[in-house]
């Protein structure tokens, strides 16, 4: 009998998981957890994934591993073929190891592949109809950015979901940036960049460094633009406080989480 997997990638979000396996917990049969033993900057990094949780498996991730994809890395277009910032050839590799975690499953096994920040919808009719046609989807969803409740106009597209015999032996980077395989509709929630300023400042300079997202001027004007609800990198995405999609579970549990939700002025 086929199962549902639940693959993410986490980096001590921990409400956030909170989050995620709540809602979900009841549709999936086995959730992987995975972490890395460096950010993607490049600094070390210990476990900080408290394992408590049934239904998962927790995989601690060391260079000796997602290094050996190193090489292929620099043959992308998504690191500028290794000249970018090293930060980009790190992410991809980490990525891409995601998949020596998932050799174990069946080709009828249904996966869900993304962050732990990407959070879908259960879709009943997804799994009955779309896995069956031998589709790979890349996952519309809704952005929240700063807050759980602050709705962004930015477009994207995340986890990737399929049967896993249609994702076997691919690299999973090229599966997350074909844009074939976006859906039209949404399917979900990005919860991004949560937690306020030290919490995203901290993301920040974990994941990319002064050659990009966490230059001296984005650091410098980061508190004023989360205080403002302007995007820290200057985008012109229109924010706004919208609580009308929130999955129920969160909105039932709103009171558990309020410091992530951005007060209603009134």
């Amino acid at each position: 009998m086929s199962k549902i997997i639940d693959c993410i990638s986490y980096n001590g979000e921990e409400e956030i998981w909170e989050i995620r396996y709540n809602i979900l917990k009841d549709f999936i049969d086995e959730f992987r957890v995975i972490e890395f033993d460096k950010t993607f900057s490049g600094k070390p990094k210990e476990k900080k994934f408290n394992q408590n949780w049934d239904k998962v498996k927790h995989y601690f991730i060391t260079e000796d591993i997602w290094g050996k994809y190193w090489e292929e890395a620099k043959k992308s277009p998504n690191t500028n073929y290794g000249e970018g910032a090293k930060h980009w050839i790190r992410e991809w590799c980490m990525k891409e190891s995601l998949k020596d975690c998932l050799t174990d499953l069946d080709d009828e096994d249904i996966i869900y592949l993304g962050d732990v920040d990407e959070l879908y919808e259960w879709n009943e009719l997804m799994i009955s109809g779309g896995f069956n046609n031998k589709a790979v989807f890349k996952l519309k969803l809704r952005v929240y950015t700063y807050w759980l409740n602050n709705r962004s106009s930015e477009e994207f597209w995340g986890t990737i979901a399929s049967k896993y015999k249609n994702i076997k032996g691919k690299c999973l980077n090229e599966l997350r940036t074909d844009r074939n395989y976006k859906t039209p509709n949404e399917h979900g929630y990005h919860f991004t960049s949560m937690g306020g300023y030290d919490k995203v400042k901290e993301k920040l300079t974990d994941s990319y460094t002064e050659e990009t997202y966490a230059s001296k001027q984005v650091l410098n004007n980061l508190e004023n633009n989360i205080k403002e609800n302007r995007d820290f990198l200057g985008r012109n995405f229109i924010y706004k406080i919208d609580e009308s999609e929130l999955p129920k579970w969160l909105l039932e549990n709103k009171e558990r989480y309020k410091h992530l939700f951005k007060p209603v002025d009134k």
